[in-house]
């Protein structure tokens, strides 16, 4: 149900199991794994902002 609603919605999640939202992510769907931000330099704010305007 939430990698579905990855295609309308941003979906911030811990969860890297094989499944659904791995699938989600790897179709390149609003998910941002938390493990993504804090090895990045970027505010979460700055990389939900930045998948939003990819999916627009």
């Amino acid at each position: 149900m939430l990698a579905f609603r990855s295609k309308s919605a941003i979906l911030i999640t811990l969860d890297r199991k094989n499944g659904p939202l791995l699938d989600a992510y790897n179709e390149d769907l609003n998910v941002i794994f938390l493990y993504d931000w804090n090895s990045s330099n970027k505010t979460l704010k700055k990389i939900i902002i930045e998948k939003a305007k990819l999916t627009s």
